[in-house]
Formats: C-alpha cells, structure tokens, sequence
C-alpha cells in the first residue's frame, strides 16, 4: 500500500487501530502522561509518527517479525509505544513486572526465547547483565530513560531515543514498510505472550514446557500463578523430596510406607536444592519427627495496583516457635487423651 486510504473496515490488530485513529482524529489526544508535574500529551498523529520511527529502528538492529521482545517498566506512554512498535514489525511482546528477581527474569527471557528486551531504566538493565550470558536468544538490550546509562558502552545496549532517531532517518524514503508490515498482520497472529505475576519462576517454566506446551495440562495455563496452585505444587514438591529421599537411603526404586515416613520425618531442604528445583530464594525447609511444620519463615507482599503486581514488603520472618508450639502441643495432648489415642513417640 502506498498510503492510509486503504485501510480496511477491519481493524483486527492493534496498530491497524493506530494507523485508523491517527487518520480519522489525527489531532485528538492518544496519550498522557505527568512529567515535573504537567501533563504531557501525546496525540494520535504524534503516536504514530514515533510509533513508526521507533519500529523502523528496530527493523535496523534486525527485528523481524515473530521476535520475542520483552517490556520491562512501569506505565509510561513509551513503554506503550514500544509494544505497539513491535506488533507493528510482527513482533511479539512479552511484558514483565520490573520488580522480578535476575533469576526470574533469566527464567522468563529464556523460556520465552527473547532476542531484545526494552527496559524503563538502569535498574531493569542491570539485573539482565547479570544473567545474559545465560540467555541463548538474547541479543540487544534497550533502556528508555538515560539516567546513569552514560558509562554503558556495550554494542548490544540502546537508548530507544537512538533508535527513534535512525527510524526517523529512514522514514522519508518514499517508501511504506511500516504500514506494509502493519497490514500483514492479521488478527489470528500471536501478538502477546503474558506470564501470571507468581508464576515467573524456573519450575513454572519447566512445567509450562513439558506439560503446558505439549497438550497434557489438565486446567487452564492462566492459573499456574494461582494462590491454590502454587500451593499444590509445593505440596507436590515436598511429596517427590521425600521419595528421593527415601529411595536414596533404603536404595529402593518404590518406598513403602514406612519408608516414605522416614523420607519426610528425614527431609532438609537447601539453598541448593531449592536452586535444583527450580524455586531460588526459598529458605531452608527441615523436617523432623518431632517438627511435620519444617520451620519455615514467611514474608509478606502487597498489591501494587500502579504496575498490577505483586511486591515484596519485608523479609523472611521466623516463625514464633516459642510462643505458638506450646499451644500446639497443648491441644493435641488433650485431642489425644479425648479420643483415647497414644502419642507417637519419636525416641
């Protein structure tokens, strides 16, 4: 096509939606955003002249449709411009909450196979430095905001102001390969890929891989983040540790039951455990006859609604053993002695 006349009554994507409004209300406001204090308005014609300045320069750096393209960073008009520059290449976008750990971010880039990752600021470009080299597809990093990006002189790493800049270069050339590739698109097309904020970590991967992807889950893939399904997974988990466990100590291939009791009762799990299973950070789990709890701290999260994710709030905190096992073991002596049951002695 050589101009916006054609468009199609059909707006079936997203930036097929853009090149309609920047026709029709050209001058109408698309975005806005508080900069010191003043809004700062962005209208459609201006969103979509960056819009395609910023996706030719992704074409130069060799972006091309199907790429995986992560955006980390919290709702500023740029971030929502970067997606829209990538659907308009073909791309797909894969957006991450900015307050994962490097590791969950080396999990999710990796399992996602992304090849450029869009950040808001340092911090974001940071953390995937210190995990690249463990991330095959990953080719080009690419920050918005310049703040202490000066001293940062990889080939690999962009300001997105650079890249709007050689788009815009090319733009006037009498040719339309944005709006070419935009029309390719069809609605069918994979556009987003979305990760469950608790689900972002090494095991989600893997199960997503192995069972997801391959048609053997049996609920929907959208809940593996869930309070309820993270709780059966971990319940699963510490089920297969006391097999291992027990298989190792009696070298046995199927435990019986007195062997699976030793495998829990005899259960400590690391640093390097939690690392192999695929749940880094966790703290150490020890099970005992005398303890079935394990022992184990919590910490709490809050809800931020501005980037609609969860952030942790404090710590690992310590159970209050001192205070709440006697009265555990209060009650259950006289559950005991109420249902004439023996107490079992781990002597």
């Amino acid at each position: 096509m050589d101009n916006l006349n054609n468009i199609p009554h059909i707006e079936n994507t997203f930036p097929k939606l853009l090149l309609k409004h920047a026709k029709d209300r050209a001058s109408h406001p698309a975005f806005r955003q508080k900069r010191l204090g003043i809004w700062q308005t962005l209208s459609w014609q201006q969103t979509k002249d960056t819009t395609e300045s910023l996706s030719l320069g992704l074409s130069n750096l060799g972006l091309k449709r199907a790429d995986k393209i992560a955006v980390i960073g919290q709702n500023t008009t740029m971030m929502y411009l970067s997606m829209l520059a990538t659907q308009s290449l073909g791309g797909v976008i894969v957006p991450i909450f900015p307050d994962a750990s490097a590791e969950e971010f080396q999990s999710l880039l990796a399992h996602a196979e992304i090849k450029a990752v869009i950040c808001q600021d340092q911090e974001q470009i940071d953390k995937i430095e210190i995990v690249k080299k463990n991330i095959k597809s990953l080719e080009f990093l690419i920050y918005e905001q310049p703040r202490g990006m000066r001293s940062y002189n990889q080939n690999y790493i962009h300001s997105i102001d650079e890249l709007i800049q050689a788009g815009g270069s090319v733009k006037g050339n009498g040719k339309s390969y944005f709006e070419n590739e935009i029309m390719s698109g069809d609605g069918d097309d994979l556009s987003t890929i979305i990760y469950t904020p608790g689900a972002g970590t090494k095991l989600h991967a893997e199960i997503k891989k192995h069972v997801y992807d391959k048609g053997l889950g049996s609920g929907d893939l959208d809940r593996i983040g869930e309070v309820l399904y993270i709780r059966g997974m971990l319940n699963h988990l510490f089920v297969v540790e006391a097999i291992r466990n027990a298989q190792k100590h009696f070298n046995v291939k199927v435990p019986n039951g007195d062997q699976m009791q030793w495998g829990y009762e005899n259960m400590n799990v690391n640093a390097a455990d939690w690392e192999r299973i695929g749940l880094p950070g966790f703290p150490p789990i020890s099970v005992s006859c005398n303890d079935h709890e394990g022992n184990h701290p919590v910490l709490f999260q809050q809800w931020d609604a501005g980037s609609k994710s969860w952030k942790v709030v404090s710590d690992w905190i310590p159970v209050m053993k001192d205070l709440v096992r006697p009265l555990q073991e209060a009650d259950a002596a006289k559950f005991a002695k109420e249902n004439n049951i023996t107490p079992k002695s781990c002597s």
